[in-house]
């Protein structure tokens, strides 16, 4: 029976990543498959979709990994309630009193119905989310041609600006610095004091009209 029950779970998964697949095939394909290429600054011809689509995946996939992951723990919650409440049904078979036994079985029957659909519940989340996560890799490969990796930041190319643009921009820092300097300088003796009395009161004649 046990088989049965992996094998029909198994079937449905398959079709979910089928279903998911799809809709991945129909949302991208006409984007990722375009002819039109773009040209770089050395006048050679980039496939800018592709990079587009590798980008996007970057930033979706490990998003519905941790889906996946969070899924994963909440169905292990809802297994381990349930057999635990399992188990103490069975122990409760040793009550002496028939009455007090009656109604603890009752109260067991509800909590264990309630457990099964909580179970019921985080089963499904789980089997979509590992479904998406599956059907996205799948169609990263097919557009890629590379099986999906996480991102490693730490191994990207960084960007480096050229040695005329890093002096640019010393050049306006400098410039803007000795303007700021140069409206303080000019500024400062012709400001009015707010606080002019000894008291740190403000006299009448600063204080603004309404």
């Amino acid at each position: 029976m046990k088989g049965n029950k992996t094998m029909i779970n198994n079937n449905m998964i398959n079709d979910l990543i089928e279903t998911k697949l799809k809709c991945l095939r129909d949302m991208y394909d006409i984007h990722v498959h375009s002819e039109l290429m773009d040209i770089d600054a050395e006048g050679n011809p980039v496939n800018n979709s592709l990079a587009s689509f590798t980008y996007l995946m970057n930033g979706i996939i490990p998003s519905i990994m941790n889906q996946v992951q969070y899924a994963d723990k909440m169905l292990n919650y809802a297994e381990n309630g349930l057999k635990w409440e399992k188990d103490k049904m069975g122990a409760s078979s040793r009550i002496d009193s028939l009455a007090m036994y009656a109604r603890s079985q009752e109260i067991a029957n509800t909590k264990l119905d309630t457990l099964e659909k909580q179970k019921a519940a985080r089963e499904h989340n789980f089997n979509h989310a590992f479904a998406t996560a599956k059907a996205y890799t799948i169609y990263f490969k097919e557009v890629t041609g590379d099986e999906y990796k996480p991102f490693d930041s730490s191994k990207a190319v960084k960007y480096l600006p050229s040695e005329e643009r890093q002096n640019k921009v010393k050049t306006i820092k400098a410039k803007q610095k000795q303007e700021l300097a140069k409206f303080y300088n000019d500024t400062m003796g012709k400001l009015e004091k707010p606080l002019d009395n000894e008291d740190g009161t403000i006299s009448p004649e600063v204080i603004p009209a309404v």
